[in-house]
């Protein structure tokens, strides 16, 4: 279930751009008010919380965690990405 043909990567891709787009500019914004390192890779930190949410989707599929418990785990992620 985690292989798409190339054509519809790309198209997946085209549609995440906007999202990827918003996560930049709030770690852009972190990184200018000094939160996060001013020399971070951006890139890399957007796509592990981008992967640490899609995660959470097996989790709830086979799991049967709920909302909260999804919710907490990302918090849990994102705070360890940040350490």
């Amino acid at each position: 279930g985690w292989f798409h043909p190339a054509d519809a990567e790309l198209r997946a891709r085209e549609a995440m751009r906007p999202l990827n787009g918003l996560m930049t500019e709030l770690l852009s914004g972190a990184a200018a008010l000094g939160e996060i390192a001013r020399d971070a890779d951006l890139d890399l930190i957007g796509g592990m919380i981008w992967a640490a949410f899609i995660s959470g989707f097996r989790r709830a599929a086979y799991d049967g965690q709920d909302l909260k418990a999804l919710s907490t785990a990302l918090e849990r992620q994102i705070d360890l990405i940040f350490a």
